[in-house]
């Protein structure tokens, strides 16, 4: 069969199938993604104990290790005893557009025609190496000519993934390795519809706006396989936390939520510190003191996931030199032009220039702490570049495009939020948000004056 038939028969199924999918995540949408990303987060940590005692990862012991994980992350994100009255709304056109990116992506996934080069030459060939040796081999990774394309001090999250899927199948296939991608193409829009009801945004417009922007990039600049969709499904999860009053389910979901950037990527460790971070800030801004038990709450997945990490990098001397250096402002000038090329790419479309809103949101107390998290974040990146000791030019235009893809689409419904009056103007017609904002006692209450739409954990 002709690959373009397949892909419009696959586009064809998936708009026919929406309807029922729709009524389906209606329901689920909520726990699914938290049950898929704890799931996640728990297998890993499961494989680096079994990995740090020394046993060896096979078929019959990774299938009791993911039924309990699955078991964990269930308990973890099970329903509460009465749920909000409206955590979502019923389908509508952003769900039908939705779906049928989805279905396009999968299927140009399926296909293979938008692997990523990151997941031929580094995350794949990682989880293969992990898969052949039955844990993760240092050894490999300490090579001196794996040194720079191998990225051996990076958390590994994704060849762990990669490594049971491998091992559990009985073979190393790109095809089923590729299709993690899917899935968290699907959890960033299940997490966003999430996000969107809950600001009373224009859910169908902010959906399908951002399920386009996601298949466009996804597909035109090749992420099949790469960790990247890790920290932009992590970050669209803690959005719910980041934009409702900061309680026990919160701190659970962006603690979740933080640990899985951080397992995902080095620079998913500083968005797990800022995360935490902000959500702790927002707690003693509200309650005018920190209790150990948020403290705990939000920060200990990415303790679980940071402390054996680098454990593993400094016993091994993993961690690579060019990470990190000393400021250079001689640098500014090309990190700034090169950035300016990379902003401008065509992968992109012009839909970079969205970032530019961030400090619009900041006008916006209830997405305040999402403009925080992200320009934190793209401070941290810019700090990057203006401090590792390698070709600044060459580093901005291989990487920046990937950078941008990590925050655009939370901004983008930040930006949906405050066009569709959610934002600053919502905030001063209903007395604003508790987000950063005034303590106990001066706290805003359109949360409650609006349960019927947005509704709270």
């Amino acid at each position: 069969m002709s690959p373009i038939l397949v892909l419009f028969l696959g586009a064809a199924l998936s708009f026919a199938a929406w309807p029922w999918l729709a009524r389906l995540v209606q329901v689920t949408e909520d726990r699914s993604t938290l049950t898929l990303l704890s799931g996640a987060l728990t297998l890993h940590l499961m494989l680096l104990s079994l990995d740090l005692v020394g046993i060896r990862w096979h078929s019959g012991l990774l299938v009791a290790v993911l039924l309990l994980a699955v078991l964990l992350a269930s308990a973890l994100t099970r329903r509460p005893e009465h749920p909000p009255a409206q955590w979502s709304s019923p389908p509508g056109w952003g769900d039908v557009v939705a779906t049928g990116a989805l279905g396009v992506f999968a299927t140009l996934t399926l296909l293979q025609w938008n692997l990523a080069p990151d997941f031929i030459f580094h995350w794949g060939i990682k989880g293969k190496v992990f898969a052949l040796t039955g844990g993760i081999d240092t050894a490999f990774l300490a090579r001196p000519e794996n040194a720079v394309h191998l990225h051996p001090d990076y958390p590994n999250l994704l060849p762990n993934l990669y490594a049971t899927t491998a091992i559990l199948g009985g073979q190393f296939s790109e095809l089923a390795m590729a299709t993690w991608s899917i899935l968290w193409f699907g959890a960033t829009l299940l997490a966003a519809r999430v996000a969107l009801v809950r600001l009373g945004a224009p859910r169908d417009l902010g959906l399908a706006t951002l399920a386009l922007v996601l298949l466009m990039f996804g597909v035109g600049y090749l992420t099949a396989g790469a960790a990247d969709w890790l920290l932009v499904v992590a970050l669209m999860v803690a959005l719910a936390s980041l934009i409702t009053p900061p309680d026990k389910r919160g701190d659970i979901r962006l603690g979740i939520a933080a640990g899985v950037a951080a397992a995902g990527k080095i620079e998913g460790v500083v968005l797990a510190a800022v995360l935490i971070a902000v959500q702790l800030l927002r707690h003693i801004r509200r309650d005018r003191s920190l209790s150990i038990a948020s403290i705990v709450r939000c920060a200990a997945p990415t303790l679980l996931v940071v402390v054996p990490w680098w454990w593993l990098v400094v016993r091994h001397d993993l961690f690579a030199p060019s990470n990190l250096g000393p400021l250079d402002p001689t640098r500014t000038g090309v990190v700034l032009e090169t950035l300016w090329q990379a902003w401008l790419t065509p992968n992109w479309h012009g839909f970079t220039c969205l970032l530019l809103g961030l400090p619009w949101l900041l006008r916006s107390k209830t997405l305040r702490p999402l403009a925080l998290v992200c320009l934190a974040q793209g401070g941290f990146y810019l700090l990057v570049y203006l401090t590792t000791p390698v070709d600044p030019a060459a580093l901005v235009a291989t990487s920046a495009p990937r950078l941008f893809f990590h925050l655009l689409p939370v901004t983008i419904i930040g930006l949906v939020a405050m066009l569709g009056g959610s934002g600053a103007a919502s905030d001063r017609d209903r007395g604003g948000g508790v987000e950063l904002g005034p303590g106990r006692g001066e706290q805003d209450v359109h949360v409650d004056l609006r349960v019927d739409r947005v509704g709270t954990e």
